[in-house]
């Protein structure tokens, strides 16, 4: 049976993302204090425990200056000892038909992998969104000044540099401040960064064993300065950038967003002047 979650399933939801992505009990903990929506949240129960689930988290778009609202599925995971029978797939379809039924018009979600993008691509999801990780070895340089800063303040900059998108998924400010959160308990940063000129842009990142990963970079300045001045504040030479399709370096293209528009015409997503886009995700 599917149901929307209620606070009495909290320790088998918990249980559920213990045994299928192996993180930190406060990891597991700061999501369900901070992002858990009970009526935002599909479980399906068998025998009166739950066994699968997914969250349907508030998003919207941009595209060619029309406005779309839908939800970003996250964690969809089952219990091992239940997975083989179809139960993520059933939640999937609830959950398009529950955005459906809330009048929105889209749902979306990114997968951990290319053969998760085929399978969700089988279950009525296109992919829409390309990112490149981009492996850089340069050495670092004071060429912009960084500052500590929060999601929210570069929320700004972020919308003004993707709004050309032909497909822009932003975040409010809710997600933000929980993405804020989340990237300080996994020991991230986020900076902005302003060059000589006065540009201003941010970058959100994170030291993992010598490598500098850079979750997102936008902005004003120049993307090779930004880079250099980040390796510089980390004293660091190698870094891994996760950028859009059209960023200006060589890179590995990987699925980043995967769509199924249910509400409204598919939004032509070739015509922006940049390509479609989501970032922040959640890994």
């Amino acid at each position: 049976m599917i149901t929307l979650a209620d606070q009495s399933m909290l320790g088998g939801l918990k249980k559920i993302w213990k045994e299928c992505f192996g993180d930190e009990d406060s990891y597991i903990d700061l999501f369900f204090e901070k992002r858990f929506v009970p009526e935002d949240t599909l479980v399906y129960v068998a025998d009166g425990i739950p066994v699968s689930m997914l969250f349907m988290l508030p998003v919207s778009a941009e595209a060619r200056d029309k406005e779309y609202r839908g939800r970003y599925i996250y964690a969809v995971a089952t219990l091992p000892s239940e997975q083989k029978k179809g139960f993520s797939t059933e939640l999937l379809n609830a959950a398009c038909a529950e955005t459906l039924k809330r009048n929105e018009d889209f749902a979306i979600l990114c997968p951990a992998s290319e053969s998760l993008a085929d399978f969700y691509e089988k279950r009525g999801f296109s992919r829409a969104c390309v990112c490149k990780r981009i492996n850089l070895y340069t050495e670092g340089a004071p060429l912009c000044r960084l500052s500590p800063a929060r999601l929210e303040e570069c929320a700004g900059i972020r919308d003004s540099f993707f709004r050309d998108s032909s497909f822009y998924v932003r975040w409010d400010g809710e997600a933000l401040r929980y993405q804020n959160d989340e990237v300080l308990f996994n020991g991230g940063s986020i900076f902005l960064l302003e060059d000589e000129n006065g540009n201003n842009g941010y970058a959100v990142c994170i030291a993992d064993d010598g490598l500098l990963v850079i979750k997102e970079m936008a902005g004003g300045p120049d993307p090779e300065k930004m880079i250099k001045s980040l390796l510089y504040e980390y004293q660091l030479s190698n870094t891994v950038l996760y950028a859009p399709e059209d960023a200006p370096f060589e890179g590995q293209k990987l699925t980043r967003g995967m769509v199924r528009f249910l509400s409204c015409d598919t939004p032509d997503m070739n015509a922006g002047t940049k390509p479609p886009y989501i970032g922040l995700v959640l890994d």
